[in-house]
């Protein structure tokens, strides 16, 4: 069977772990008929070779998707998912990604949880796992990440396609791709 992310050793070498996106997990609990199988065996890879993190933001995220705190507690078991708290550097990288945001012409008057969930990534030096080639792979465009030279837009989101499942790693400050 083919690997769902490969060469996830290598990816993962210089990652202090994989911060998994809200939704792949819900897509996972859902068992949505188009993603459920390929992001479940992604994300069973990432955890024999990393620790998967989730935060707050992706634990709210998740939590529409149950009736219940025990059903998402048992959902997001913390001996498979490790809980971290957003750093404070996170806020501040957030901020100024949205701060280019509306530079660059954005609406929303305050900024969207993948900043705040890229952020964490890049100042933890966590690999992101996320469906879509979109913000996260891009977040930090212009503040010192080099793939911004081929950023359209900090916030355009990508059309799923059975190759868009992405394990972004190194997305921090001044790192390299």
């Amino acid at each position: 069977m083919r690997p769902a992310l490969t060469d996830l050793r290598a990816r993962l070498r210089d990652c202090c772990g994989v911060l998994v996106d809200s939704n792949v997990l819900l897509d996972i609990a859902t068992s949505d008929p188009d993603w459920s199988i390929r992001f479940g065996r992604a994300l069973a890879e990432c955890a024999e070779d990393g620790t998967l993190i989730i935060n707050p933001i992706i634990y709210a995220e998740v939590s529409i998707r149950y009736t219940s705190i025990g059903a998402l507690v048992a959902a997001l078991a913390p001996n498979l998912y490790q809980r971290e708290p957003l750093p404070w550097g996170a806020g501040f990288l957030a901020g100024k990604s949205f701060l280019l945001y509306r530079r660059r012409g954005g609406s929303r008057t305050s900024p969207l949880p993948d900043f705040y969930i890229g952020a964490h990534g890049a100042i933890r030096r966590l690999a992101l796992l996320h469906p879509r080639c979109g913000p996260l792979s891009r977040l930090f465009s212009e503040i010192g990440d080099p793939r911004s030279r081929r950023a359209r837009d900090v916030t355009r989101r990508m059309p799923r396609s059975p190759d868009s499942l992405v394990l972004a790693t190194r997305l921090r400050p001044g790192g390299t791709v």
